[in-house]
């Protein structure tokens, strides 16, 4: 089979700022030769952003050359690739590189000037060819649809997340996600899934319910709550304000943004969406002690970290139920444009095409829950097809892909839900009247949220319970340790404060020193019998030390290596000193004085041991 030379697709031919008339649909537009380390790509899916509608109608502030093939976000399947590209082999599945030169950060002018879609052909088309650097692995765990949302959106909110590593998301953080757009749900999932506490912003009511199903733990209207920022900061521990804020709206809403910041806190402005005639002013970031920063998407190289966490984390884009055909780009433009999309536009070539993964969650007007397994193939023949997207299936009762919307656009909506897994044949659940499945199935998935609901919570109790069991081992054992030492020390002290009737007679009312051994003797033991150990060895040399209070001495004795070892003990060492002082108690003891009381404790424990031997093995009288 040849390769393919032209492909069907779109080019943005002129700026008109009222519509999208600049868009033009071509049957043939040639493809540029493959090269050594280029990639020949099959487009499946292509979604829309912000920037691809600005860029018709000239609103768009980074470079861009016309005429130009709009779009930047896809995934394909690998057709062929040149002698020299080594990443990608045929069938491989990819998504496209926003920035083609953005392989690693910091970012390059060249790279700012590499963007499909604007400064380079771009991705609404059906094939492509692209430089094997400026195109990733999809995540396993991913349609081509989910895929394709993930150049653009998700990547910039992974890389306001994580892309200041000194500041980088961690659980615990709090985050201020503004609106329902691609980046903010993509940010709201990446954040939830890090363990961190998500606030959500939104203009309508009917979205609170899903913002929260996707992670958000609180959703402020900032219709009804003009001072947003001040309400979202006071919902913030201590009133201290959010870790990390995305700045979608710009120029409207940075002024809020600044109110709810945290001292060290990051806002990452992202979008323009809201334009505003007053800003406050440069200044007011250092009033603030804060970071204000701009990104513009990510690097290749965090677009695999991403993807990593994604599988990782089971992580499944937001994408609306209403899939676009190729040749429909610009009511999907429109649809956007009006916003009536919740989650990611998605553009196909086919839209009747089978994704072999798990479909969408869809809900009816009476909130039923379904995601029908793909078609049969008799099905599919059987099925009129039609190129207008809220006409590609003729309803919902023969089973939709994950690729199809119903017929009726407006009677359904995303709920945030993990994808179903896809039965392989359809078995005989879908042969039962609409009601019965509806109901069946909606039952079925509310028993399992109820399950994962109260494992996440079990599984949350069992962590802290772990932890507080952790921390009171570590506090008992340090409590057994002072003990120990407390115990030892009262001891020491108190057996030192018996008077004694083995004193020596050892007179220190001439002021000469107490015998004791000498510093050599304590390097650098001399040599002894065989039959006796070297530390046991009696050697009394006169010598003067320094004197020791009581907190030195339990160091110095608890130092010793005979201690240590078990070959001294506390009593013996306090009998012999009370040799040396049985009046006043521990005056005048000194390092040497303790060190010869210690070597006296081992030898008498020596001998000790010595006499229970003899006494064991005594042959007895007859």
């Amino acid at each position: 089979m040849s390769l393919p030379t032209t492909a069907r697709g779109w080019s943005v031919q002129a700026i008109d700022k009222d519509s999208f008339n600049g868009l033009n649909f071509q049957e043939s537009i040639p493809l540029q030769p493959l090269g050594d380390c280029d990639v020949l790509v099959k487009i499946e899916a292509v979604s829309l952003n912000y920037r691809d509608l600005a860029i018709p109608r000239g609103r768009y502030p980074f470079p861009m050359n016309l005429p130009v093939v709009p779009g930047s976000d896809a995934a394909g399947i690998v057709l062929a690739a040149g002698s020299k590209a080594t990443k990608f082999a045929k069938g491989d599945r990819v998504c496209t590189l926003f920035n083609e030169l953005h392989q690693s950060n910091p970012i390059t002018p060249e790279a700012v000037e590499s963007g499909l879609g604007g400064a380079i052909d771009g991705t609404l088309r059906n094939y492509a060819v692209f430089t094997e650097q400026g195109l990733v692995r999809a995540p396993a765990s991913l349609n081509a649809i989910e895929a394709s949302t993930l150049t653009c959106a998700p990547l910039t909110a992974w890389n306001a997340l994580y892309g200041l590593q000194s500041k980088a998301l961690k659980t615990g953080d709090w985050v201020l996600a503004q609106g329902t757009g691609g980046v903010s749900l993509a940010g709201i999932q990446f954040a939830a899934a890090a363990g961190a506490t998500v606030v959500a912003t939104t203009s309508s009511n009917d979205k609170i319910d899903f913002l929260k199903d996707l992670g958000a733990s609180h959703v402020i209207n900032y219709r009804e709550e003009s001072d947003w920022g001040q309400v979202a900061r006071d919902l913030t521990p201590g009133r201290a304000g959010f870790d990390h804020i995305l700045e979608i709206g710009g120029p409207g809403s940075i002024a809020q943004s600044l109110k709810a910041i945290k001292l060290e806190g990051v806002i990452t402005i992202i979008g323009f969406l809201s334009p505003s005639d007053t800003q406050p002013p440069l200044m007011d970031v250092l009033n603030h002690l804060c970071t204000v920063r701009g990104i513009f998407v990510g690097s290749r190289q965090q677009f695999e970290e991403m993807n990593r966490a994604i599988d990782s984390a089971k992580i499944h884009p937001v994408v609306d139920p209403n899939i676009f055909a190729l040749e429909d780009l610009k009511k999907a433009y429109q649809y956007q444009w009006e916003g009536k999309h919740l989650g990611k536009v998605v553009v196909k070539d086919q839209v009747d095409a089978i994704i072999e993964a798990p479909g969408f969650y869809l809900t009816d007007d009476l909130g039923h829950l379904f995601s029908s397994p793909p078609p049969s193939t008799d099905e599919v023949a059987q099925t009129p097809r039609s190129s207008s997207s809220s006409q590609v299936s003729d309803g919902c009762s023969s089973g939709l892909d994950d690729a199809v919307a119903c017929s009726q656009p407006s009677s359904r909506k995303m709920v945030a839900l993990a994808p179903a897994q896809p039965r392989w044949p359809p078995s005989a659940e879908s042969q039962l009247p609409q009601g019965s499945r509806y109901h069946k199935r909606r039952e079925q998935n509310r028993v399992a949220q109820r399950k994962e609901q109260h494992l996440k919570e079990l599984e949350d109790k069992v962590a802290v319970l772990e932890a507080t069991r952790d921390r009171i081992n570590a506090e008992n054992a340090r409590l057994q340790e002072d003990l120990e030492r407390a115990t030892e020390e009262y001891s020491l002290l108190q057996n030192l404060a018996k008077p004694s009737s083995l004193f020596d007679g050892a007179d220190r009312s001439d002021g000469s020193c107490i015998s004791a051994p000498s510093r050599e003797w304590l390097a650098s033991p001399p040599p002894t019998s065989s039959s006796e150990p070297h530390c046991l060895a009696a050697s009394r040399p006169r010598y003067c030390g320094h004197e020791l209070d009581a907190g030195q001495m339990w160091e110095f004795i608890t130092g010793h290596r005979l201690f240590q070892e078990g070959l001294a003990d506390v009593d013996s060492i306090a009998r012999e000193l009370r040799r040396f002082f049985p009046g006043d108690g521990m005056g005048g003891i000194t390092e040497d004085i303790l060190t010869h009381c210690i070597h006296e404790s081992a030898r008498l424990r020596q001998e000790g041991y010595r006499l229970q031997l003899t006494d064991k093995f005594r042959p007895s009288s007859i």
